[in-house]
C-alpha cells in the first residue's frame, strides 16, 4: 500500500474546482479500487465554495495529498498534479466522474500483457437518469478500430484525428510519456488531455479495456458545455500539431479533413446560435494561415451548402479572390 511511503504504481490527478457537490463520492469510487497500490494528488484549483470541508476526511489518509493553488484553469491544475506526483502510472480522475472498483486493475492487467503506454476504458456516460456507452457516441467504424487500439498496423495518429472516444477520466499513462513530451499545453484547456494524445500518439503504444470501467457525468457545470468553445481550442490544437507533419502529404491531408470537421461544426453552432457575425470572424481567421487555411475552409465548404456562403463572404472581407472549390460551382 502506497501508505507506507514507497513510491505507488499509480498517480491518481484529480483536479477540484468549486467540487463539494460532487467529490466526496468522486473519492470514495476510488477507494473502492481492487488495486491498492495508488495515491490520490487532489489539486484546489482557486474553489469558492465548501470543497476542502468535502474532502477534509479524505485527506486523513497518507495517500491522499492535498495542494491548493489561485486558478490557472484545468491543464494547471493537472500539471501541478503530475509534477507532484511520484507513480509510475498517471491516471486522470475529474472531480465529477467515477471509477469502476477493476478499473485500474484491468488497465494494469491489459499494461503488462500488451505492453501498453497509454491504456483507456470504454465509459458510461450518465445525464440524469439516462445512460449511454461513451464509444455508442461514435460510428460503428470507429468503435470497430477502438477495440484493435493496441494492434500493430492500427494507425492511432490517424485514428485520433478522425475522433477522440478516449474519455479523460478513463485514461492512465506512463509518467516517462510527460517526461518525453513535457506537461499539459495550459492553451489547451478543455482539449488539454486530447493534445496529449496527439502528442503521445507516434511512439506510444496504447491499449483500450472494452469495458465501460468509468461513470462520466455530463451535468450543467461540465466545462464541455460550451461546444463552440471546445470546437475553437481542438481546432487550436490541431493547428499546434500539424507544423510537426508538414513534409507528409498523407498525414496533412487527414490534419486538414480533421480541421474541416471541427470547423464545420464549428459553424454550425455559430449559424445555429445566430452568431452569423462570430461565424464570418471565424472564416476570415482561417484565412489569414494561408494556403493551409484556404484548404481547410475548401473542404469545410463542401461539408455544408452552408459555409460555401459564408467563406465567400469571408474571402470577400479579406479582399482574396474566391478559389473555384469556394464558388459553389
Amino acid at each position: 500500500m502506497s501508505e507506507s511511503g514507497h513510491a505507488p504504481t499509480v498517480s491518481v490527478i484529480t483536479p477540484l474546482y468549486n467540487s463539494a457537490r460532487h467529490i466526496a463520492a468522486t473519492l470514495e469510487s476510488l477507494m473502492a479500487q481492487t488495486h491498492g497500490d495508488w495515491e490520490c494528488v487532489l489539486v484546489d484549483d482557486g474553489s469558492t465554495d465548501a470543497t476542502h470541508e468535502a474532502i477534509a476526511p479524505f485527506l486523513a489518509a497518507p495517500r491522499f495529498s492535498y495542494i491548493r493553488q489561485p486558478n490557472q484553469g484545468i491543464a494547471g491544475a493537472r500539471n501541478t498534479a503530475i509534477q507532484a506526483a511520484r507513480g509510475t502510472w498517471i491516471a486522470f480522475l475529474d472531480h465529477d466522474d467515477r471509477w469502476l472498483p477493476t478499473k485500474l486493475e484491468s488497465q494494469l492487467g491489459l499494461a503488462r500483457a500488451a505492453g501498453s503506454d497509454l491504456v483507456a476504458t470504454d465509459a458510461t456516460i450518465v445525464r440524469g437518469g439516462e445512460r449511454i456507452l461513451y464509444s455508442e457516441c461514435f460510428p460503428e467504424h470507429v468503435r470497430a478500430r477502438l477495440e484493435r487500439l493496441g494492434d500493430s498496423d492500427v494507425d492511432v495518429l490517424e485514428f485520433l484525428l478522425e475522433a477522440n472516444p478516449l474519455c479523460a477520466s478513463s485514461v492512465m499513462l506512463r509518467r516517462a510519456l510527460f517526461e518525453r513530451h513535457g506537461l499539459l499545453d495550459v492553451a489547451a484547456s478543455s482539449a488539454d488531455d486530447y493534445d496529449m494524445w496527439l502528442r503521445c500518439a507516434p511512439d506510444a503504444r496504447f491499449g483500450f479495456v472494452l469495458e465501460p470501467l468509468v461513470e462520466y457525468f455530463v451535468h450543467d457545470a461540465n466545462v464541455s458545455a460550451d461546444m463552440a468553445k471546445l470546437r475553437k481550442t481542438i481546432i487550436y490544437v490541431l493547428f499546434k500539431t500539424l507544423p510537426r507533419y508538414e513534409g507528409d502529404r498523407a498525414r496533412m491531408r487527414q490534419f486538414r479533413a480533421a480541421l474541416a470537421v471541427h470547423y464545420a461544426a464549428l459553424f454550425d453552432e455559430l449559424l445555429r446560435r445566430g452568431r452569423y457575425h462570430a461565424a464570418v470572424r471565424e472564416g476570415v481567421s482561417l484565412l489569414t494561415r494561408g494556403r493551409q487555411g484556404i484548404a481547410v475552409l475548401a473542404r469545410t465548404a463542401r461539408l455544408d451548402r452552408r459555409v460555401r456562403s459564408l467563406a465567400g463572404r469571408a474571402l470577400g472581407r479579406r479582399g482574396t479572390p474566391r478559389p473555384r472549390s469556394l464558388s459553389g460551382r
